[in-house]
């Protein structure tokens, strides 16, 4: 099982891209809040989080969220690999987004050019990209799965 569910607000504006193929694709960053008691005394702690998506889920987000906003998102985590320009290998994990939550109130979450979205409930499932290699050695129907 690899899945992550959590709510955060971004840490900057949504980078988006589109690939060769037209595929949108959206980076951006989340914090999340933790508060517990040590010592008696109330600590918070504060994690970053980086993620992406795909397709028209990057373009809604990209369209409606912005540094602040408050989302929710869940998704699988995700490790990228590449190579930098002096042969070093490098990773990270990532939160592939599958789906995602507005959570700030309707009057406050607004589109980037001003006009007020409906905010209520929307939901939108991602769409992976279906060429990348990184994931096509991952990615599994359920009619796939044997159980």
């Amino acid at each position: 099982m690899n899945t992550v569910s959590m709510i955060g607000t971004l840490t900057k504006d949504v980078e988006s891209r589109y690939a060769r193929n037209g595929t949108a694709i959206a980076n951006f960053s989340i914090a999340l809040n933790k508060k517990f008691s040590q010592n008696g005394k109330l600590v918070e702690r504060t994690s970053y989080f980086d993620a992406v998506c795909y397709g028209k889920t990057a373009e809604h987000i990209a369209e409606y969220f912005r540094k602040g906003s408050r989302i929710g998102i869940t998704g699988e985590l995700e490790q990228q690999r590449w190579q930098t320009n002096d042969g070093s290998n490098r990773s990270k994990v990532v939160i592939l987004v599958k789906e995602f939550d507005f959570i700030d109130r309707k009057d406050s979450t607004k589109k980037r050019d001003g006009d007020t979205q409906n905010a209520g409930g929307y939901r939108q499932p991602a769409q992976p990209p279906t060429h990348s290699p990184a994931h096509a050695e991952t990615d599994v129907d359920d009619e796939e799965i044997p159980f």
